[in-house]
Formats: structure tokens, sequence, C-alpha cells
């Protein structure tokens, strides 16, 4: 059985692999305190009560977004249906490889040579990757292939589907790839129903 399993407990949020892989796997995330709690009182507790997201107003900033975001997507699988291209550096390719597969994507291709298959999604970007100019990105954008920077997906498991989202995240032109910073620095605040922590999600 692997690490991220149906449950899982946190201290506080986080945007590394292993809290996102729950996101998006569609865990119930609980408060860190639920197992102690519950051995104190010799039984387990109702776990609703311990969901992370009740406890939220413990947090703040982009911490406090991701937390209320652990019940979007419980019992629910945050990339099924995605086929998706990874270009990115060699040391991320694990931890995103993971990301997607627990949220129920497919990794179709994730190293040079890339080429466009019959069925991909989406086509993930590191702008800062040296491989990032062997990626057929006009073929991509003619086949419909959603193309979006790296930083979309925390955010996109922050904030769901949202049309400004994508757009802050999507490339939508070659010119873009000349880039090796993102682009998204332009982001509603976390109060805001329109976007993200940090960054912005797919369609």
């Amino acid at each position: 059985k692997q690490w991220y399993q149906r449950r899982v407990r946190a201290r506080k949020p986080s945007r590394n692999e292993k809290y996102l892989s729950a996101m998006a796997a569609g865990c119930h995330i609980l408060h860190h305190t639920y197992a102690s709690t519950s051995k104190k009182q010799g039984v387990w507790l109702p776990e609703a009560e311990y969901s992370l997201e009740n406890f939220a107003e413990e947090f703040k900033g982009k911490d406090r977004q991701m937390a209320r975001a652990a019940a979007r997507w419980k019992e629910k699988k945050a990339f099924a249906d995605w086929r998706i291209i990874l270009c990115c550096s060699e040391s991320k390719i694990r931890n995103f490889r993971g990301i997607i597969t627990a949220g129920g994507g497919e990794v179709v291709q994730d190293r040079p040579p890339y080429t466009v298959l019959s069925g991909i999604t989406h086509a993930l970007i590191d702008l800062r990757s040296s491989t990032k100019h062997e990626l057929p990105i006009s073929a991509l954008l003619e086949a419909g292939v959603v193309c979006v920077q790296f930083d979309y997906i925390p955010e996109y498991l922050a904030h769901g589907t949202k049309d400004r989202l994508l757009q802050l995240f999507q490339i939508t032109s070659p010119s873009q790839l000349l880039s090796s910073t993102s682009t998204s620095q332009k982001r509603p605040s976390d109060g805001t129903d329109q976007g993200t922590t940090s960054k912005r999600a797919r369609t």
C-alpha cells in the first residue's frame, strides 16, 4: 500500500509531494491531534470533526487556503482522465509523477524526444527546464493540448477549476517558452474565489 493512503494526518498544510499527493488522491486529511485524542478517549472519534478544513483558521495565507482545499477533493481523483507530458528537470520528474498518478492521471512522456500522441490532454512545462525547447509546442497547441506552467498544479489543487486561474498559467504561444521564469506572479489574494494561493489551474 502506498504512503498516500485514504487517511492522512497533517500538522499543517504543505505544498510538498506527500500533502499534494494526498489531496490529489482524494484522501481524508485529518488534523494531527486526531489519533492522540482518540487514544485518550479510548475510541476512534468521528473523522468529520477532525478534517483539516475545520482547523483552517489556525493557519494563515496560503496554508489556510490549502487547509480549506482538503475538503474539495475528498473521495475524488483530481487528475482523472488527464494524460500528461511532463517537461521538467530530472529532479522534479519523480515528485510530479507521484502527484499526478496519485490523482488518477497518467504521465505519458517525461523525457525527450517528446511526441504528440493521441489522447494527450495536458503538457506541464517548467519554464526553467533546459528540455522545454525540445517540446513540439506548436503541434501540441494545434492538437488542443492544454499547456500550462508547472506552478498550475498546486494552485489547481488549492482552488479547483477556474478560468482565471488557467489563464494565469496557460501557455498559448511558442514565444512564451523563451521566458526562463514563471509568468504567474499576478495572482488573486487568498480570500478571492478567482484563483489560487500562488498560481493557477486547469480546465
